[in-house]
């Protein structure tokens, strides 16, 4: 019996190994039952448009800032133009290695990044996400 925190979470980023690594950590720590992975966001846009049913939405999205074609950034522009019933399922949870402090003050500006960590990802910002969940849920 697994003690999953989350039924879906989404990774976007570009780099095949810091997906590899999300992912792994995501299923040592049972922190969400199934996981998506797109390395553009153009895809994951695609992805996140074509669901019939927004339950099937992930509850998670771990988004890089930078990457080539759409940034983070770009991706979040057009995330906050799909349906709310939509918006309103995810998370969004921003992981960068990015140090600029334009990306910090872009981050503050979109009220929907709950959170953001550096790189690497690792199981304490798994750990750090639950304890937030659960500090919500008691509210």
């Amino acid at each position: 019996m697994h003690n999953y925190l989350h039924r879906r979470v989404m990774i976007v980023d570009d780099s095949k190994l810091d997906r590899f690594i999300a992912t792994s950590a995501i299923e040592r720590n049972e922190f969400a039952e199934e996981i998506v992975s797109f390395g553009s966001g153009i895809d994951a846009l695609e992805y996140l448009h074509s669901l019939k049913n927004p339950s099937l939405c992930p509850e998670v999205i771990f988004l890089d800032i930078n990457m080539p074609v759409m940034n983070g950034f770009e991706f979040l522009n057009d995330y906050m133009k799909l349906p709310p019933s939509i918006q309103k399922r995810s998370s969004i949870i921003m992981i960068s290695s990015s140090e600029s402090s334009d990306d910090f003050r872009k981050i503050k500006a979109y009220p929907c990044i709950e959170m953001f960590f550096s790189k690497p990802f690792s199981p304490s910002i798994l750990t750090t996400i639950r304890k937030h969940d659960e500090a919500k849920s008691v509210h």
